[in-house]
């Protein structure tokens, strides 16, 4: 049952992180080299809410499949669904958008509030 709350929480977190990245969001175009489908780790937190992703910073996944498509998976949480442009470097979830770049292997999702990186696996 803790363990079942904590991964609630940590998916409130991770929709509060990506509000939060998009509070102040105005962002350059990103240095994006383009996405690579696969299963990505997320590696760092920082920012808001980071202390949550501790416990359970090893369940959360990127995935990334089809063209600009992608979802958020925390095990036991059901999936937050993504979508990359690439045009103007920014994510979209729910209406939401987020500045983001790639280099290499590295997905990162950043603004002044706070950042994701995933890495992947």
């Amino acid at each position: 049952m803790k363990r079942t709350i904590s991964i609630v929480a940590l998916a409130l977190a991770i929709t509060m992180i990506m509000v939060c990245l998009i509070a102040c969001g105005k962002s350059e175009k990103s240095n994006s080299e383009g996405l690579k489908e696969g299963t990505y780790q997320l590696k760092e937190v920082d920012g808001n809410s980071a202390e949550l992703f501790d416990e359970v910073k090893d369940e959360v996944i990127l995935e990334i499949s089809g063209k600009n498509k992608g979802n958020i998976i925390i095990k036991g949480v059901p999936r937050i669904e993504l979508t990359f442009n690439e045009n103007d470097g920014k994510v979209i979830m729910d209406d939401l958008e987020i500045p983001y770049t790639t280099q290499g292997n590295t997905i990162t999702i950043e603004d002044p509030n706070g950042k994701m990186v995933f890495k992947m696996q």
